[in-house]
């Protein structure tokens, strides 16, 4: 009932019409170094499987996908004979394009956008990482660093402002300097980072992740930090993972700050999915009270209208209609409350750009309320 509402709500919403179905998001990611698994990103099902292999490649844990050249590069394990090229992941036919003879393993490979570069991590047998530069236009590669405070990594990837992402075998995550391979540590999980990708369009972190040792496809936010499990991974998958970007249009980008409610937690709002025609979205609200009702509130554009008590409306004009009624469930306990709202948008529409916020009521809050974060859709 609540899902049928939601999409009368955002019908108000949507305008224009398209005459076909998007695809979904998609990932690649390597299984067990042996195969190379596409996977559906919204609910971490295994699309398609070839053995990577069987084009000529050697052993490999460092993929990344040129979202310029439409193109899946790869960078062999083994650093002394190993070798970069382009693996396609449909015949899983290998084209070297540069021979590397450095000491140790390729343990992660990057295309960055901003600088058109690929970025590599090496890692020797001492567990010291390096960072290189490859630049494919010119063959040429070099060493733009050591890295002493990330040893023995395991994963690399770029986000859409060109800062590098780069996981450690200590369940480390670092964001990297591309210009001098300084490192910041952002996060600690209790879990391995095997494989990571970083969704360009929202910055929304994805991993493959061993907890002992069962493997698992994640969603990750390293600044709370907080996880969420999307699917368990079979046939020893997880080794190096990195997202398709633009297969699937539109998204969603969190931006500005909701307001606490009881026990001090403040109500998260997020969302994910494909915006096009005939495409699913899920809307998910978490870390509010169990058992609080509230609504969900549109706007045109980002706002931050102050309410006091710290509480801000941050869609901007308020949107009169539709207003989406919301209740939380879950466990008792602080910060405990969460609802998740499926949708499925009809064929042959357009999701407009828009905001939206969740407002809460909440007796033990310093207003009487809570509120979300704002979030933003962004147009296909």
């Amino acid at each position: 009932m609540r899902s049928s509402f939601l999409v009368c709500a955002l019908s108000v919403l949507l305008i224009g019409f398209c005459s076909s179905a998007q695809a979904q998001d998609q990932a690649y990611m390597f299984s067990g170094s042996v195969n190379l698994e596409t996977l559906d990103l919204t609910t971490g099902a295994s699309v398609s499987v070839i053995n990577a292999r069987s084009g000529g490649m050697n052993h490999c844990e460092a993929l990344t996908w040129n979202e310029d050249a439409q193109q899946l590069w790869v960078a062999e394990y083994g650093a002394t004979n190993a070798r970069i090229g382009i693996l396609d992941p449909f015949t899983a036919t290998f084209t070297p394009r540069r021979l590397t003879a450095l000491p140790g393993w390729w343990q992660g490979i990057t295309w960055n956008r901003a600088a058109q570069r690929f970025y590599l991590v090496r890692q020797e047998i001492s567990g010291q990482s390096f960072l290189h530069v490859y630049n494919p236009a010119t063959g040429s590669l070099a060493q733009v660093g050591g890295m002493p405070n990330a040893p023995f990594p395991t994963a690399l990837d770029s986000d859409a402002s060109g800062t590098l992402w780069l996981a450690t075998a200590q369940s480390n995550l670092f964001m990297v300097d591309r210009t001098n391979a300084s490192t910041t540590l952002v996060a600690t999980f209790p879990f391995t980072i095997e494989g990571i990708g970083v969704h360009q369009a929202t910055g929304r972190l994805y991993a493959t992740a061993a907890i002992q040792l069962t493997m698992y496809l994640m969603e990750i936010e390293p600044t709370v930090p907080s996880w969420r499990i999307i699917r368990q991974l079979v046939g020893g998958g997880g080794s190096e993972l990195d997202l398709v970007d633009g297969t699937c249009p539109g998204g969603f980008q969190a931006f500005g700050s909701g307001c606490q409610g009881f026990g001090g937690f403040i109500p998260q709002l997020a969302g994910e999915g494909c915006l096009g025609a005939s495409g699913n979205i899920s809307l998910r609200f978490s870390r509010g009270r169990t058992g609080s009702v509230g609504a969900l509130l549109f706007g045109a554009v980002p706002g931050n209208l102050p309410l006091g008590n710290g509480c801000s409306l941050l869609v901007s004009p308020l949107l009169p209609s539709p207003i989406l009624p919301v209740q939380l469930i879950g466990p008792a306990g602080f910060g405990n409350g969460f609802a998740n709202i499926p949708i499925s948008i009809p064929p042959g529409v357009v999701v407009a750009p828009f905001v939206m916020q969740g407002l809460f009521l909440d007796a033990g809050a310093p207003g009487g309320f809570s509120m979300t974060n704002g979030l933003a859709v962004l147009a296909p």
